[in-house]
């Protein structure tokens, strides 16, 4: 087994729809999230959700929501300790929504298993 330490995604604003941002590679036997950093820059207090999608699926709904819209005030920064340390089977995916475009900040990284 190989460990590679990799950025998950880059830093980069939260989409404001339910949008993919990383997707475990389907070759290799898993990520574990060891980061994930959320940043508001507006000036009013915005939400973010952060799902983990099990392989073959798609969110709708409530499904696989592991942060529901977490609200951070501004200017205020989350490490998302319900994320750090959890691992995606390979084809497993982090889904990020935002409740306002171009408000939230996020960058993740972790460790891929091959």
């Amino acid at each position: 087994m190989t460990t590679t330490k990799t950025v998950l995604f880059d830093t980069q604003y939260a989409p404001a729809v339910d949008t993919a941002m990383f997707t475990s590679p389907s070759e290799g036997l898993g990520t574990t999230i060891d980061k994930f950093t959320a940043t508001n820059r507006d000036t009013v207090t915005r939400t973010i959700t952060v799902r983990l999608v099990p392989p073959d699926s798609a969110p709708t709904g409530t499904d696989f929501v592991i942060v529901i819209a977490r609200a951070l005030t501004a200017n205020q920064t989350y490490l998302m300790p319900e994320i750090v340390g959890q691992m995606l089977n390979a084809g497993g995916a982090i889904w990020v929504e935002a409740s306002a475009a171009e408000t939230i900040i996020i960058r993740a990284s972790g460790r891929n298993e091959t």
